[in-house]
């Protein structure tokens, strides 16, 4: 392994997520410490191609439908020394590039994952949706992420 800082390739795997793409490059775009961004598509009918090739530095590609078909492509065309893996729906802290750092430069560790949890915000700004509809499937939802990285020796 590296000395770090690494460079850190973000893979994204999606499939219809022209509602979230847009906003989930652009705060990629703003963190420090990445070395690439790659957006692996399933397959999408919406607009979601279009938005991420439109990013700037975004490395768009085409992959057979399904997460791991999808992150697996990503993963072969990726040049980092670390692969993290994310959702389009997932908001990263601004010194997530730090976190995977230091988790990962300790000698005795050979690999880390991040767990994350969101929580639900409806277009009417409350924590719970009062249409009473499913989590997924609120209009509006926007999520943010915690990330604690258990490790591996």
């Amino acid at each position: 392994m590296p000395p770090f800082p690494a460079a850190i390739s973000v893979v994204i795997p999606v499939l219809d997520e022209e509602r979230r793409i847009g906003a989930q490059l652009a705060r990629l775009a703003a963190l420090a410490g990445l070395h690439e961004v790659i957006v692996a598509d399933g397959g999408s009918t919406d607009g979601t191609v279009a938005l991420a090739r439109a990013a700037a530095g975004v490395i768009v590609l085409e992959a057979p439908r399904g997460r791991a078909a999808q992150m697996n492509a990503g993963a072969r065309v990726a040049t980092g020394d670390v692969f993290l893996f994310l959702h389009a729906d997932v908001t990263l802290p601004p010194d997530a590039a730090a976190w995977i750092g230091r988790a990962l430069a300790a000698p005795d560790v050979v690999a880390g994952s991040g767990r994350s949890s969101t929580w639900p915000t409806c277009a009417r700004g409350t924590r719970a949706c009062p249409t009473g509809t499913r989590r997924s499937s609120c209009v509006g939802r926007r999520s943010r992420a915690r990330v604690a990285f258990r490790t591996w020796r």
